[in-house]
């Protein structure tokens, strides 16, 4: 979880009489600010053509708090991302219709943001040399579907708090 701050600001409004050779009451204006963190779950973006695995993911993290987006292809995958300025941490599959996994990793990687999240790969794959390009275009993880939930769970925590999210 990661902390946000609210502000609460009270305005009070008093009024004084008139200062000697004055028409206008003087007015004094007291701002009482409160500052409090409320937890919020860390926000996930799970881009996956296969609708059963991304109810998996959802229901899995979600269950451990996390805050969970789902996205079906690459397309709608870059929509979410750039939509969600505050995204903690994006899973995507390798193998999807249209735009691949890998390409839209290297696209995520190009974007200019104040914080881009980890990018774990979510697939069926394990030919060393997909596994390399990834990590060379920066994916901070590779898991092997289908997945255990509480591996899930364990490296979104992980990397979520590495990134300072929580």
């Amino acid at each position: 979880m990661r902390p946000r701050a609210e502000m609460v600001v009270l305005s009070v409004r008093a009024s004084r009489a008139a200062p000697p050779g004055s028409a206008q009451p003087s007015s004094v204006s007291h701002l009482v600010v409160y500052s409090r963190k409320e937890p919020v779950p860390s926000r996930v973006l799970i881009v996956d053509d296969s609708e059963t695995v991304r109810l998996k993911a959802k229901q899995t993290l979600e269950a451990a708090g996390f805050e969970v987006i789902g996205a079906e292809s690459g397309t709608t995958g870059m929509a979410a991302f750039r939509e969600h300025q505050d995204l903690t941490l994006v899973l995507l599959d390798l193998n999807m219709p249209g735009i691949s996994g890998l390409a839209l990793l290297e696209w995520v990687r190009r974007e200019k943001r104040d914080h881009t999240p980890p990018v774990v790969m979510m697939t069926t794959e394990m030919a060393p040399a997909l596994m390399e390009r990834a990590k060379r275009a920066g994916a901070a993880g590779w898991v092997i579907k289908p997945f255990n939930p509480e591996q899930l769970v364990s490296v979104a925590k992980r990397l979520t708090r590495a990134a300072g999210n929580e």
